[in-house]
């Protein structure tokens, strides 16, 4: 915004300042007749209609520039989410596999169980390197912060 600001109109009224400087002090001050004042507004309008749109344009390719980085880092952001998403899909397809070997079996019960799990953050800091977490049915856990997320994505990934 300040930049913007700055480049479009500050920079903009100096520059017109310099233009009309000479029209009005300087060697293009024109004569007294009627026909040199208005060659002088012509030239001072061509000018000013010239450099008005110069700093326009700079002003939008200094916002376009940002707006293009934090696209850029949206744009690494998807891919990375889509080689995680690749990773996990060749895991489950392993596990899938281990399973069917193992003959594991699946029971119902009336609890939520987390065994020697590690929570991690998508940036890769570990939070809890070994949580265990029973919660019974019927009773209540209040979970808060960004740790809640993480517990609701594994409740959703098991369940």
């Amino acid at each position: 915004m300040i930049q913007d600001f700055l480049l479009k109109y500050l920079a903009a009224t100096f520059v017109v300042v310099l233009i009309i400087e000479p029209f009005f002090a300087g060697h293009l001050r024109p004569d007294s007749s009627i026909l040199g004042r208005a060659e002088m507004f012509s030239n001072l309008r061509y000018h000013i209609g010239v450099v008005i749109p110069l700093f326009l344009a700079l002003g939008t390719l200094s916002i376009s520039s940002r707006r293009v980085n934090r696209l850029s880092g949206y744009a690494d952001r998807i891919h990375e989410l889509m080689l995680i998403s690749r990773e996990l899909s060749a895991d489950d397809k392993k596990a899938s596999l281990q399973k069917a070997g193992s003959m594991n079996y699946l029971t119902e019960a009336n609890f939520v169980e987390f065994s020697r799990v590690k929570v991690v953050t998508p940036t890769g800091n570990v939070l809890v390197k070994d949580l265990s977490l029973r919660v019974e049915s019927g009773s209540n856990l209040l979970i808060t912060g960004f740790f809640l997320e993480n517990i609701v994505i594994y409740i959703f990934t098991f369940f």
